[in-house]
């Protein structure tokens, strides 16, 4: 094998023989049997390598999709992570929070009106307590409620007690009319209820607003609107 040989084989492999070089080398190939044994063994080793080669670019294609799946399965998972760990965040947040009841109560709470005794110009004592309370002096208007000893004023000093904030008072003195059959009993079966809202007691302002849901009375719908706020 001369140098040029080698150079021609080189060229082939190479793919930079020309249309008559390829002739040339196909002539000696078919005449001489030692070019044709190196062209063969050439031919076998870029064949070889062109398959290698196939291979290893088939396996680095493969290995790429593989990894970039599971780059995406790995961003798809924490996503759906994340997304459950939100709704469960924000769900046990919102279980957890309650109604605000200082603002249920300041939407429904108002003084019950004065339908005892109608305000005159008297000076009476049992005539000031009432002109105290339609004036919105609660802390006057109980002191003399409770001075006067009157039962039908018992009432009015649960609602001076509601309004001045005495909460857990005003319950004992609602909860004391609400088992008689004074006439007073179903309005103070709603601010009982109202109080215990105060109280944060929700489990007892419920049962009391319940059993007003069916009574007729002009309570049973304002307890279903407070019901539905509260759930």
């Amino acid at each position: 094998m001369k140098e040029e040989d080698y150079d021609l084989l080189h060229k082939y492999r190479k793919g930079l023989l020309n249309e008559e070089e390829l002739d040339a080398l196909k002539l000696r190939k078919a005449h001489d049997e030692e070019f044709s044994d190196f062209l063969q063994i050439e031919e076998d080793l870029h064949g070889a390598f062109q398959f290698n080669e196939a291979k290893r670019l088939k396996e680095s294609f493969v290995l790429e999709d593989l990894q970039t799946n599971i780059r995406f399965y790995q961003t798809t998972l924490f996503k759906v992570a994340a997304a459950i760990f939100a709704i469960i965040v924000t769900t046990t947040f919102l279980m957890d929070q309650k109604p605000d009841f200082n603002k249920v109560y300041a939407a429904y709470y108002e003084p019950y009106p004065n339908v005892v005794a109608p305000v005159l110009r008297s000076d009476s004592s049992y005539n000031n307590a009432f002109v105290f309370y339609e004036a919105g002096k609660y802390q006057e208007a109980l002191a003399i409620f409770r001075e006067q000893g009157v039962e039908s004023n018992t009432f009015y000093i649960g609602q001076c007690l509601l309004a001045t904030g005495a909460y857990a008072e005003s319950v004992d003195i609602f909860k004391n009319i609400v088992d008689t059959n004074s006439k007073f009993a179903v309005p103070s079966q709603w601010y009982l209820a109202l109080a215990y809202l105060q109280l944060d007691n929700e489990k007892e302002a419920h049962m009391i607003l319940f059993k007003l849901t069916g009574n007729e009375t002009q309570y049973a719908h304002k307890a279903r609107e407070v019901l539905d706020a509260l759930d």
